[in-house]
């Protein structure tokens, strides 16, 4: 990190209040980094960039077909959907995964989507499932760890 940016904190010995600059500061024990990271708007970032990972992450079909979850990827599968859908392609037509090549027809594309649009509605209910967590009074999420084992 550039000297620019790396600061001093000068707060009580355990912080007290949330301070979205704490992650650039250079002199925080273990204990400290603790405490900021469990603040709810540090947990609510920690697992919507969790989220995110997992959304992106590649995803092996039950068929063995190994896809991309890429943003470009998930918009190309779904236009080929569409494009069986409203007939535009019909029979089989190449499709590239991250294991190769396969021929696929109408049906191997849905099952393609419909996989691709359940791992992304999945870690929409697993976030809604930690900001509730986090969010409630009392908390019920309150660690990066349980952030993380929500999404394993």
């Amino acid at each position: 990190m550039p000297p620019s940016y790396q600061k001093t904190y000068t707060g009580p010995a355990t912080p007290v209040t949330y301070d979205p600059a704490w992650q650039t500061y250079t002199n925080l024990s273990p204990t400290q980094i603790a405490i900021f990271q469990a603040f709810p708007q540090d947990l609510v970032k920690y697992a919507r960039n969790k989220r995110w990972q997992v959304e992106i992450s590649n995803l092996t079909l039950p068929n063995g077909i190994q896809l991309d979850m890429s943003d470009t990827s998930q918009r190309k599968i779904a236009g080929l959907k569409q494009a069986f859908d409203n007939g535009a392609l019909t029979g089989t037509v190449p499709f590239v995964a991250m294991d190769g090549v396969h021929q696929v027809d109408a049906a191997a594309v849905t099952a393609v989507y419909d996989a691709c649009v359940a791992r992304v509605q999945g870690t929409y209910t697993v976030l809604a499932t930690l900001l509730a967590g986090i969010n409630a009074t009392p908390q019920t999420i309150t660690t990066r760890a349980q952030v993380d084992a929500a999404f394993a």
